[in-house]
């Protein structure tokens, strides 16, 4: 009997050992990324009132310092902070080179041909195309205004935009 144990033995602690390699394998795959360090990562907001509506237009933008971000748009009853609805919704990752952002994986939600002031629930909004494109970008000395400069790219051009931090 004593013969018979000697060879589960090694066995056993070959199925450790084994079990071991796997559980290292596993965690050493994942490499932990830094976080993003940049006065962009935060919550920024446009909002504004829209006459013929009779409702705030909010636009949001979240940076996160994992590199994913998502842009959204929403209507608001006037000073309200409660969403009624979307307009649009985007997520995506963000890259941050040379005070420029782009967002290369981006995936984008309209309300796709609703008449202008509309709004849906996040879950009814349709899949469109569109492009962030590759924006400069200035966050001021305190930290509370990210500009988008206007001008025109190619054939592209933007209005001058200002957000608003409202959540770091």
């Amino acid at each position: 009997m004593a013969k018979y144990n000697q060879k589960l033995l090694p066995m056993k602690n070959l199925y450790f050992l084994n079990l071991l390699i796997l559980c290292l394998a596993l965690t050493s795959c994942h490499e932990d990324e830094e976080p993003i360090d940049s006065p962009l990562i935060g919550t920024w907001q446009l909002s504004y009132f829209v006459e013929e509506w009779e409702k705030d237009a909010v636009i949001t933008m979240d940076f996160n310092s994992d590199g994913t971000m998502t842009f959204y748009g929403t209507v608001r009853e006037p000073d309200s902070s409660e969403d009624l609805g979307y307009q649009f919704f985007a997520e995506g990752s963000f890259l941050i080179q040379d005070g420029r952002v782009s967002v290369p994986d981006y995936t984008y939600y309209t309300t796709d041909g609703i008449a202008g002031g509309s709004y849906v629930s996040k879950d009814e909004l349709y899949l469109n195309t569109s492009s962030f494109g590759n924006r400069p970008f200035e966050v001021n000395a305190d930290q509370s205004i990210l500009l988008f400069p206007g001008g025109c790219e190619g054939d592209e051009c933007f209005s001058e935009i200002e957000y608003f931090k409202v959540q770091n």
